[in-house]
């Protein structure tokens, strides 16, 4: 005669009573619904538009460019336009660790005036842009950033 194994049975009940472990009691979502502790969207519409989130940096990205953007000029207007030619120049602020190089530095004179235009690429830790700008000289010598935008 053969014997039935005791396991069959013992692991039969065991899979019914996990199966129905399910069926009985659980959380009620109904209740869930209604409950009014749980709120969502407490932000009240008006003081989203009106209260802008403050800069995580402040103003340290544009200080950076302040300080690129000087570097930069100091550059275009320490550079000889004889000896130069069509190389670019290679340009680093220590300051801020960024760098690129001046391409393209032309002088022109009007109305008294003396311009110098260029472009110049600018390596941060953003990324890498193009930027166009002029210096120009003012009345006392100095040189002046005229225009310094990202193309």
């Amino acid at each position: 005669m053969k014997r039935q194994s005791r396991c069959v049975p013992v692991t039969t009940l065991a899979f019914i009573a996990w199966g129905l472990a399910g069926c009985g009691g659980g959380v009620n979502l109904a209740k869930i619904d209604d409950d009014p502790t749980l709120i969502t969207g407490s932000i009240a519409p008006s003081e989203a538009k009106t209260k802008a989130a403050p800069d995580p940096f402040g103003s340290a990205v544009e200080d950076e460019l302040q300080s690129d953007r000087e570097a930069i000029i100091g550059m275009v207007t320490a550079a000889d336009l004889s000896t130069h030619g069509e190389e670019g120049l290679a340009w680093r602020n220590a300051k801020t660790g960024a760098s690129g190089q001046i391409d393209s530095i032309r002088e022109k004179t009007e109305g008294g005036v003396t311009c110098r235009q260029f472009t110049v690429s600018r390596q941060t830790y953003q990324g890498v842009a193009l930027w166009t700008g002029e210096a120009c000289r003012g009345a006392l010598d100095e040189w002046m950033a005229t225009r310094f935008q990202r193309v």
